[in-house]
């Protein structure tokens, strides 16, 4: 018999463990009724022409009330960690403006650079389905470790999507540059660029090295 596998567009090349076979299979795409798989055991990936008719795939279309909930949550607390690290931020620097004044807009950068290590933790831990978590819970086992694909809308989508910001950290550039301050607004981009990419990097190799594909 067919087994089914839910797939959202963003779960495309990641890894689905499937909680009836334990099969962690690799989702490479989807097209009409042809679903490309690699599957993976005891660590090598090979492509299993044979396993492609015992896996169907049903691509998510729209969105899915219980999906947009969580995202709202998501970007909920996501806005207000953002603007509670922006009211801190200002404050200290407002303690003594003289000592601290070069790090105006700086904790943009923090901001960026933390979701960004954030994101990359929350793309680099596996994807389980609710599915397997309830009944391991109900088997009173411990679930493996994971994150369902509607776990991580709410962590990427909503909290990370609005806990960074890539508009402010674009005003500030311009506002500097206009300013006159070259070195400064260069520095920025620098540390919102490559400290974001590098801090993605950690987050989903950290992840991934505890955790496992």
């Amino acid at each position: 018999p067919h087994r089914s596998i839910q797939v959202y567009p963003f779960n495309l090349g990641s890894i689905v463990r499937d909680p009836g076979t334990r099969i962690k299979i690799l989702l490479c795409s989807v097209q009409d009724s042809l679903h490309f798989i690699y599957v993976i055991r005891g660590g090598n990936k090979r492509y299993s022409a044979e396993l492609r008719g015992k896996f169907r795939t049903t691509k998510m279309s729209g969105i899915i009330p219980a999906d947009a909930v969580a995202i709202g949550v998501g970007a909920f607390f996501g806005a207000i960690s953002r603007y509670q690290a922006g009211r801190l931020a200002a404050e200290y620097i407002a303690s003594d403006p003289k000592r601290f004044g070069h790090l105006t807009g700086w904790h943009t950068a923090a901001i960026n650079v933390g979701g960004s290590f954030i994101l990359g933790g929350v793309t680099g831990a596996p994807l389980v389905s609710s599915g397997s978590k309830t009944a391991a819970a109900a088997a009173g086992a411990n679930p493996t470790f994971g994150l369902t694909a509607r776990n991580k809308l709410m962590f990427g989508v909503g909290f990370c999507g609005s806990f960074t910001t890539f508009s402010t950290y674009s005003v500030d550039v311009v506002n500097w540059i206009s300013q006159g301050k070259t070195t400064r607004a260069v520095s920025f981009m620098v540390a919102n660029n490559v400290g974001g990419v590098a801090a993605a990097a950690a987050g989903l190799i950290l992840v991934k090295t505890i955790f496992g594909p």
